[in-house]
């Protein structure tokens, strides 16, 4: 990689530290891109990918959260990352990748009786292991999130792994 003469003389002399990278500072500590990225793979392992604008809207939420104030040039609506962002962000981390999803089979969408109840068998076996059968409001409903067996096809953020 080439290095202008003046880039190398100011860290020579010092006027610029040795370990600075040129350009803005990052707008995430390392640590929250870390924490971002393992949340990312931990999502998608569960089946739930994340898409990139909601990846962008959970930064913005991150950074508004802490009041502070970012070097993005987006004024509508402001310390929201654009695509640059994403893309050098999945370059600091290339543990996450932007992966295609596809349909769910029908095959694997149909499920016997058998099936079900075996799988609320597994889930009170579960919940007495954890102390939980005598405990209704520790065990939370989510039929109104709308698991839908026909997701569109798109692009979600997930482990490297997925994508080979």
């Amino acid at each position: 990689m080439e290095r202008k003469k003046s880039t190398l003389g100011d860290r020579v002399t010092r006027r610029v530290e040795m370990c600075r990278r040129s350009g803005p500072s990052h707008i995430l500590i390392a640590a929250e891109e870390e924490s971002i990225a393992n949340w990312l793979i931990n999502i998608a392992t569960r089946g739930f990918g994340v898409t990139k604008p909601k990846l962008l809207h959970t930064v913005k939420r991150i950074l508004d959260k802490n009041g502070r104030e970012t070097p993005l040039k987006r004024k509508d609506p402001p310390n929201l990352p654009g695509d640059k962002w994403c893309q050098r962000f999945l370059q600091r981390n290339p543990k996450v990748k932007l992966v295609s999803t596809r349909k769910l089979d029908v095959k694997r969408a149909k499920v016997s009786k058998a099936e079900v109840d075996k799988w609320f068998q597994h889930f009170e076996v579960f919940l007495s292991d954890h102390q939980l059968l005598d405990k209704p409001t520790n065990i939370w409903n989510c039929d109104e999130s709308g698991f839908s067996t026909q997701v569109k096809t798109g692009k979600v953020l997930g482990p490297w792994q997925f994508h080979r």
